[in-house]
């Protein structure tokens, strides 16, 4: 995660709407995959890791294409990206898959609910 401004490329995003009435989009790039989002579904969750970054708080940095970068795998940032959109949580069926899974949404800093509404993100 970059939240060092370069100067060239430095970027100070808020949570605004745009005069088209849009939430203002983001580009990401985690670990190598890209994705592209909102503001609002990235800053959903207060106190979460992505909320903290895109608040408007802090100065992110940009690639030139206007990525921000974010130095985790990409793997499973698809399904938390779906989490921050939906409020639900699609858990993989392997039991790798999933500790991987509870990993990244305890670094996002984001509450992992399972089927039963119990928290199951507790370090294994």
């Amino acid at each position: 995660m970059v939240l060092e401004s370069i100067p060239s490329s430095a970027l100070r995003l808020s949570p605004e709407i745009t005069l088209d009435g849009k939430a203002s989009r983001v580009k990401l790039n985690v670990g190598g995959s890209k994705f592209e989002t909102t503001l609002n579904t990235l800053t959903r969750y207060p106190g979460s890791l992505l909320n903290v970054m895109f608040s408007g708080q802090h100065e992110i940095s940009t690639d030139d294409d206007g990525y921000v970068f974010i130095d985790r795998d990409g793997t499973h940032f698809r399904t938390i990206l779906n989490y921050l959109r939906t409020g639900f949580l699609d858990w993989p069926s392997s039991p790798k898959a999933t500790a991987e899974l509870k990993r990244e949404l305890l670094f996002y800093k984001l509450q992992c609910v399972g089927h039963e509404g119990s928290s199951i993100c507790e370090a294994e």
